[in-house]
């Protein structure tokens, strides 16, 4: 059984907060699709599912060659305790009837041992308006915050102090990895990064931590960002979620 620990937001913002570096990798439904062969056969293509930006997305990263890029961040993960992989929530997959695909293809790829955090962390904090523990380490924190996330979510920079905002194309495809290397590589210093950039995220952060990954964070938040800026582009950001209210508490002490 595939072990996947629940630490819970707290944990990772103490983290921040205590500046230790750490690189934060999510794959949910759709990531597992590109990843995992046997998720990709009739009826479950990655292409036709989800919503619009979503199916952009996947359709960009479909074509098998793009595929095999993103399909080595998650069976060829860094060997470093700060390097963390999170999957969809273990009950989900259960659900889905995916889990005994997903761990059979990690025990091929042999990552079938590795201990993975849960993927769900950021969602449940923006649904239990508990985001903002996150944030306020976020807002903390020393070093310089680099933003990579679609032009719709720049209200962050209204929320938190910016250095740079590297606006994620939608599609977000494998060809966007290299301008995004050299738009790091310029800031040559260690930063905070938040990313909310699709499967590119992913690869992004698999090309990053061996160069920058020591001393900076790089924290995949996925669409659990748009919650935070009041666009409702995924099922969890449900009425509740983007109240005013809701969203000022997620945003923590502005």
């Amino acid at each position: 059984m595939t072990k996947i620990i629940t630490p819970g937001v707290s944990f990772y913002a103490n983290e921040v907060r205590e500046n230790r570096p750490f690189s934060f990798v999510r794959y949910g439904e759709g990531d597992l699709r590109l990843a995992v062969p046997t998720l990709t056969a009739k009826g479950n293509d990655p292409k036709v599912r989800g919503l619009k930006d979503t199916r952009a997305n996947a359709k960009t990263w479909a074509p098998l060659p793009h595929r095999a890029i993103f399909r080595e961040t998650l069976s060829n993960p860094h060997d470093s305790p700060r390097y963390w992989v999170a999957l969809w929530h273990l009950n989900i997959m259960k659900r889905s009837g995916w889990l005994d695909d997903i761990e059979a293809w990690l025990e091929k790829v042999g990552q079938a041992d590795r201990e993975y955090h849960d993927g769900s962390v950021w969602r449940i904090a923006v649904e239990k308006c508990q985001m903002g523990e996150m944030m306020d380490a976020i807002r903390s924190s020393s070093l310089p915050i680099v933003v990579v996330a679609p032009k719709r979510m720049r209200s962050i920079e209204e929320r938190l102090h910016v250095a740079k905002f590297i606006t994620s194309p939608i599609p977000c495809g494998p060809n966007v990895v290299s301008v995004f290397m050299k738009e790091f590589l310029a800031i040559n210093q260690p930063s905070l990064v938040m990313l909310s950039a699709s499967a590119a995220a992913k690869v992004l952060i698999h090309r990053l931590f061996p160069i920058i990954g020591e001393e900076s964070f790089l924290i995949d938040f996925g669409a659990s960002l748009d919650g935070l800026c009041g666009n409702r582009v995924r099922g969890y950001h449900g009425p509740k979620a983007l109240t005013q209210k809701a969203i000022e508490k997620n945003w923590g002490k502005v």
